[in-house]
């Protein structure tokens, strides 16, 4: 009983359960939630750290009492899915073509996203839309009025291998009506006062443009 998940990291996480009088042992299963295929291992306590997982991937278990002689009915523990490690290898690309079309679910897992506009039926901005999707399916649909804004952060870049002054950031981009994109550097992509803009771009064109904006004016920490 009781079956749950801790300690989530990019490569780990801690299963633990209530315990059984009976039983002498446990079987956890788990597995890729993709894969049809489990790993068990047997344990003689109610938990269990997982380690050597993959990053950003969801994962699903199970456990059960093994009495012996006979053994428990499975268990399952929600799905988990572990974090994000740092980009260590650049170009970087993104997109946005695999995580659904829909506006309220889908969106890049290790993105963060803030915003102060909400009125529009509730759907979170920046999404993923796929009304004007650059080529496949998907792309990055910011909307906001005026005073309000929408950010939306990568995940951080490996600054001892790349220092962000070193990079550029390049984007097709396109607009409804005439709007400002600002490219900036957060060191913290939960809050908002962190974002330092480096350069604005105003976009007028509703076809595609290619934009490239290089980082070299950044002096701050942020990643």
């Amino acid at each position: 009983s009781s079956v749950t998940v801790s300690n989530i990291s990019s490569d780990s996480a801690t299963i633990t359960w209530g315990g059984n009088t009976e039983a002498s042992n446990y079987n956890l299963d788990y597995k890729i939630s993709s894969d049809t295929t489990w790993t068990e291992v047997s344990v003689s306590d109610t938990t269990y750290t997982l380690n050597n997982l993959t990053p950003n991937t969801s994962y699903d278990y199970r456990v059960q009492s093994d009495c012996g002689s006979e053994q428990s009915a499975w268990v399952d523990g929600t799905s988990f899915r572990t974090s994000c490690i740092m980009i260590a290898s650049l170009p970087y690309t993104e997109d946005f073509d695999s995580y659904g079309t829909d506006p309220n679910t889908s969106y890049p897992y290790c993105w963060r996203r803030v915003s102060t506009y909400s009125d529009y039926s509730g759907t979170p901005f920046p999404c993923i839309t796929n009304t004007y999707a650059h080529s496949g399916v998907g792309s990055l649909y910011f909307h906001a009025s005026s005073g309000t804004y929408n950010i939306a952060a990568l995940n951080a870049i490996d600054t001892s291998l790349y220092p962000i002054n070193t990079l550029s950031v390049s984007f097709e981009t396109k607009t409804a009506s005439s709007m400002q994109l600002i490219i900036g550097v957060m060191s913290d992509p939960t809050v908002d006062s962190t974002f330092v803009p480096v350069d604005t771009v105003s976009v007028t064109s509703s076809s595609w443009i290619l934009k490239e904006i290089p980082l070299t004016s950044y002096t701050g920490n942020g990643s």
